[in-house]
């Protein structure tokens, strides 16, 4: 029996290459479009110094249980943008003001789940915590060589669903380095005119 105008193996062939170019074209997910957090919509601190620098002292090492590496906006991005938007020189007496970020961490912990009876299979434990920390330091030295120095500090945990998507996974981790770094801001803002007072021009409202 002869093929008709076109053969079973064209037609086959044709059905495979439609298959392949349809799976080409799809494209992945676009990737969530979160914004900076930044601070300079609040007034700075302003010192007595010739020069304000930033710096990070923290490196992420790149491997569980570690997650830095993943977050949409990292926490050391976040912490360093507080420095520059927040810490200003504005005097000619020389000295130095340096915003160091010692610590800037994001974790996963996997949580134990206990899938026993019928209320463990309907129900969506918690399978991970995120731990994050944040830790910097100020140090001042004053163009009379005198110094002063503060820091501050904070953490913040949540759990998340085992059923949780990639996409609400990413938003749980922006929201906590969010709020983590609203911690970190409240404390410095207590700190700075606290201990540093005597070496600023012009104090944050």
């Amino acid at each position: 029996m002869k093929d008709g105008p076109f053969p079973m193996r064209w037609l086959f062939s044709a059905f495979v290459f439609s298959a392949l170019v349809v799976a080409g074209c799809q494209t992945p997910p676009p990737k969530q479009d979160f914004p900076e957090l930044t601070w300079a919509h609040l007034d700075p601190y302003v010192f007595n110094v010739g020069k304000s620098e930033v710096v990070s002292q923290f490196t992420a090492p790149l491997q569980e249980p570690h997650i830095e590496h993943l977050l949409p906006f990292t926490v050391q991005a976040a912490a360093m943008n507080w420095g520059r938007d927040r810490i200003q020189d504005g005097g000619e007496v020389g000295g130095t003001v340096t915003f160091i970020v010692e610590e800037a961490s994001a974790v996963e912990v996997p949580l134990r789940q206990q899938k026993e009876g019928v209320e463990g299979y309907f129900t969506d434990e918690q399978s991970e915590r995120y731990d994050m920390k944040v830790k910097v330091k100020i140090q001042v030295r004053g163009g009379d060589r005198s110094t002063g120095s503060v820091t501050a500090h904070a953490v913040h945990t949540q759990t998340v669903a085992e059923d949780i998507t990639l996409d609400e996974r990413e938003r749980v981790w922006f929201a906590m380095t969010e709020a983590l770094m609203q911690e970190l801001n409240t404390t410095l803002e207590a700190n700075i005119p606290k201990y540093l007072e005597k070496f600023l021009l012009r104090k944050s409202n």
